[in-house]
């Protein structure tokens, strides 16, 4: 497999070769005209002798190519599969087939290659090549001249794929033609592909039985929603983070519901400018040193991970409670396919509005079904987008919604102006799966389907959890989750939002000025503010110096405690200034040392020490301060 620089240097070399193409021929982009292959020795004698493959030719791919590469379980088609036409519509007149050519397709600069650390990624704007590096690959940038004259017949390598345009060719270079390209028309296309492999392998590992949100986390087309994402993707989603993956993914509403929650949360953060914003105020020079202040404000773009309540609408709200009565039949076995049940999803629209208004508004018959969502919408939905045809190819189209269409009435709620709710949420962990936050809980254990629920306080990191257990956490073990307790703990090993986690600036008290350190016991720091920024900091771990609480004295205990870490850090090698202080003893008494304060002198003293500078210049004797209030008396 290739190794991670291989992926890197060659994003680097491919984006320098482009700067200098454009710099030899004078233009910013770059028009696909063609693309070219290798074939493999199976595919040449099948040709004959005679053709083009048959003399080691690299040919000409089209529309009609059935050439393959990749894993033996995964083969991919070399020709971009968006553009392929059947072969039994080979001779059928070009001007009555309509087609997407590759001409269509344009490299606007080296900005838009990338790279993972498997794949070198090709974003042609209306079409993403992914091509994965299986083996060993190298790329080159020819051209047309070395293209023609070298590179098509005379070599000792195989070329891969090759993207030519007016003035150079792009060629992916192998060994053994053991590698894989992908293309990606837009993000519907990339999750229909997934779907399709998982429901159609027995890979082990892609069990459709396991809970949603972690399918939703493992879910390459969802790649970077991982603990709190899926937990805030599936509230404003209005699915349960407990049902299966074959309960939503498989059901056109509820993975529509899924895509537009999820084109909701990459929204907020690349197109709206709070989430930068926040980010940027914390930036101080080159360091990110953000405030307490400052990391509680995330919370603000979070939905329901790590908070204590939630503001939601009132319709939310109702949702939210008919779903628990619902849920909390006391009596009798139920299903939740039952669908005398009346068991709807808890979805609100304005909680994906955004998605609604832009892209994802073709899926908005997917969602409601297709007569509903003309009520809503006012026009005739469309249905040409490629995961709608492939819940019709699937035969699952017309699965129910779950929703209670009746109660839907207009598709935009205007929600200024009202008065939100106020609801708790439910925290729950689970064995490899992690902490899960909704607005709604786990389903009773009247539920046939449900996974057995056990209630917990316990704080010990050290219990054990058993599988298929879901815990809901309570008390203080709840309330050491929430990201308020976590950020005013001080913690480092934590990661929520872009502003937690270890290496930030903090801040520190230096006299009478707050300056910027790049770490916690920063060893440029004075031992004296050394000392202090140590305290402040147990302070706060122990709940002395909270902020909604009145300041209390430090008990014996807890001052030796102090004493002692104060002592650590001040003997440790990294702090270059504790020299000037005797290390082997700290008293925290020397916290509280005062600079002397500057006093007015009394007319007496200004007198005195007057007659002291008259005396220094006739005789350079300096009489004591007795002497010269004796003198003034006689």
């Amino acid at each position: 497999m290739p190794e991670e620089c291989e992926l890197y240097c060659s994003k680097v070399t491919t984006q320098d070769a482009i700067r200098q193409a454009q710099k030899d021929t004078g233009l910013n982009e770059f028009h696909v005209k063609a693309l070219y292959a290798d074939h493999t020795d199976a595919e040449g004698t099948k040709m004959g002798p005679n053709s083009l493959q048959g003399q080691g030719y690299t040919i000409e791919l089209d529309h009609y190519c059935t050439y393959q590469c990749g894993t033996k379980g995964h083969q991919q088609s070399l020709y971009p599969p968006q553009y392929q036409l059947p072969v039994s519509s080979k001779h059928v007149n070009s001007q009555q087939v309509s087609i997407n050519p590759v001409s269509q397709l344009v490299l606007c600069g080296p900005d838009v290659i990338s790279a993972t650390s498997r794949a070198l990624i090709i974003d042609f704007d209306n079409l993403v090549l992914h091509v994965a590096f299986l083996t060993h690959c190298s790329t080159q940038l020819y051209t047309i001249e070395q293209w023609c004259d070298c590179i098509m017949k005379n070599r000792k390598f195989h070329v891969g794929l090759a993207i030519a345009f007016k003035t150079h060719v792009l060629a992916f270079l192998t060994i053994d033609l053991v590698f894989q390209p992908q293309c990606f028309d837009e993000y519907l296309h990339a999750v229909v592909l997934e779907l399709d492999h998982i429901c159609h392998s027995n890979i082990k590992g892609s069990n459709r039985s396991k809970l949603v949100i972690v399918a939703f986390r493992e879910f390459k087309a969802s790649h970077g929603a991982g603990v709190y994402t899926s937990s805030d993707v599936f509230k404003d989603a209005g699915i349960s983070p407990f049902l299966t993956f074959d309960e939503v993914f498989l059901n056109p509403s509820r993975l529509a519901h899924i895509i537009l929650a999820y084109y909701t949360f990459v929204y907020k953060v690349c197109k709206e400018d709070g989430i930068i914003k926040l980010v940027c105020s914390a930036v101080h020079g080159t360091l990110l040193a953000p405030t307490e202040t400052q990391h509680l404000r995330y919370a603000h773009y979070l939905s329901v991970y790590g908070k204590e309540f939630v503001y939601c609408t009132e319709w939310e709200a109702q949702l939210i409670e008919w779903y628990i009565e619902t849920i909390g039949i006391p009596s009798g076995n139920w299903s939740q396919h039952d669908l005398n049940m009346a068991l709807y999803d808890v979805f609100e629209l304005s909680n994906v509005c955004q998605a609604l208004m832009n892209d994802g508004a073709f899926l908005g018959h997917l969602v409601f079904g297709v007569e509903k969502w003309k009520e809503l919408s006012g026009c005739m939905p469309r249905m040409d987008d490629v995961l709608t045809a492939w819940f019709q190819k699937q035969g699952v189209l017309n699965q129910p919604t779950h929703l209670d269409n009746n109660s839907y009435i207009t598709l935009y709620v205007d929600t200024e102006g009202r008065h939100p709710r106020h609801l708790p949420t439910y925290a729950f962990r689970m064995k490899n799966v992690g902490q899960i936050w909704s607005l709604i809980p786990n389903f009773s254990k009247s539920c046939k389907e449900a996974l057995e629920t056990v209630t917990s306080d316990m704080v010990s990191k050290k219990w054990k959890l058993p599988s298929g257990i879901v815990f809901q956490l309570l008390g203080e073990v709840r309330e050491a989750s929430l990201f308020s307790t976590i950020v005013k703990k001080g913690t480092t090993n934590v990661a929520i939002g872009p502003l937690e986690y270890c290496g930030n600036a903090v801040w520190s008290r230096v006299g009478k000025l707050t300056v910027v350190s790049p770490c916690w016991e920063d060893p440029t720091l004075s031992s004296f503010a050394l000392a202090r920024q140590v305290q402040g900091y147990l302070q706060r771990k122990n709940k002395i110096d909270a902020p909604e609480k009145a300041k209390t004295a430090m008990s014996k205990s807890h001052q030796s405690k102090v004493s002692k870490s104060i002592t650590i850090v001040l003997k440790g090698p990294q702090h270059l200034s504790s020299s000037s202080l005797a290390l082997e003893s700290f008293p925290l008494a020397l916290l509280s040392v005062q600079p002397a304060k500057h006093r007015r002198l009394s007319a007496d003293k200004h007198l005195a020490l007057s007659g002291v500078e008259i005396e220094k210049e006739n005789s350079g004797s300096t009489p004591s301060l007795a002497e010269c209030k004796h003198r003034r008396s006689t």
